[in-house]
This record gives C-alpha cells, sequence and structure tokens, in this order.
C-alpha cells in the first residue's frame, strides 16, 4: 500500500521534542491506530505499513510517532516511522500503524486509500 504524506507532516514531526516522541511512541505501540483501543502487552499486535511521496525524508525522526490527520473520516491516528534498521524499513514501510485486529487494518486501510483519492482529485 502507497501513502502520500506532504512537507506539512514533516514540520509537525519536526516540533515535536525528543520527549514528546518517546513518549508518543510507548503509547503508539500499544494503542490500535484505527479505533484507539489499547492493546495489551500479551495480546498479537497487527501492524500496517505505509510509504510516504517521494522526496519525503522521514530518517531523522525514525522511532518516533506523529498524529497523521484522515480527511475522511476527520480522524487522527499515529503513525510510527521505523527505526532505518528495522525489518520493517527493510521491507519498504516509511510508516506503521499498530493494530488491535485485522478489521481494524482493513478499515485503516481502506481510509487511506480514501486519503489517496481525495488527494488526486484535488490536485487533479
Amino acid at each position: 500500500m502507497k501513502s502520500v504524506f506532504g512537507q506539512n507532516y514533516c514540520n509537525q514531526i519536526q516540533k515535536m521534542s525528543k520527549k514528546n516522541r518517546s513518549a508518543s511512541s510507548a503509547t503508539a505501540t500499544n494503542t490500535c491506530a484505527w479505533c484507539g483501543k489499547h492493546i495489551p502487552k500479551d495480546t498479537e499486535i497487527f501492524s500496517l505499513g505505509a510509504k510516504t511521496k517521494a522526496g519525503v525524508d522521514l530518517t531523522p525522526h525514525a522511532g518516533g510517532v506523529f498524529p497523521l490527520l484522515l480527511m475522511e473520516p476527520r480522524r487522527t491516528i499515529m503513525a510510527i516511522v521505523p527505526l532505518h534498521d528495522s525489518p520493517a524499513k527493510k521491507e519498504g514501510n516509511d510508516l506503521l500503524f499498530a493494530l488491535c485486529s485485522q478489521s481494524c487494518g482493513q478499515a485503516l486501510k481502506q481510509a487511506l486509500q480514501q486519503q489517496l483519492d481525495i488527494i488526486d482529485r484535488l490536485i487533479n
């Protein structure tokens, strides 16, 4: 799945302090990005990976998280920026989303695709 995230999101990340990113990272890995449900430590965590738009470099923010506003449905989700040497990054993922279930993963994937479709309509 590919996703488009522009310079505004990079600016948001730059404004976050390391302390906030660290605290947010812990929250982002045990909270479902889609439904917001707490994911207990002894429970399986599902994930969804995404690519950013070409030219967006999140390397300085690896290991952190940032809020991502979805236009439809209107909600904010937490995106995790994987470390450069992580398996997720090696598989080509620029962003990760922690999820409590496959159904939340499908819903988030659909919402991200809707986001892309909206952006494409606005641009074209």
